[in-house]
């Protein structure tokens, strides 16, 4: 199972897990639609819904642009984002590492 982290544009940090086989899927209803990676470090990297910009039902997710804008993005974020961890050498998300999740509930408070 690979271990990620959810971050909703309220603020909200959950843990899921899924499988390769699962994991289009499940990263697809997460973001509501289809995925694309935008952040990448290292060590993780997160994925957003691919149409965000363009999908009036999706409102701004602050965390997720301000994490993006330090990684020199520059774009908004809209919607629910995942973070994973970097690939491993078939490709497949290995698990997000364990201090993401606590920075983001960090980066969170900040916002709020």
């Amino acid at each position: 199972m690979t271990k990620a982290i959810v971050l909703t544009p309220e603020g909200e940090v959950t843990p899921i897990e899924y499988t390769p086989s699962t994991a289009l899927d499940t990263l697809q209803h997460a973001v509501d639609g289809y995925i694309e990676t935008v952040g990448v470090t290292p060590e993780y990297s997160f994925y957003a819904n691919e149409e965000g910009l363009l999908r009036e039902d999706l409102i701004p997710n602050p965390v997720a642009t301000a994490f993006y804008r330090k990684l020199g993005g520059h774009t908004p974020i809209k919607g629910t984002v995942v973070f994973v961890g970097t690939p491993d050498e078939e490709g497949d998300d290995r698990d997000v590492p364990g201090h993401v999740e606590d920075f983001l509930k960090a980066l969170v408070a900040l916002n709020a």
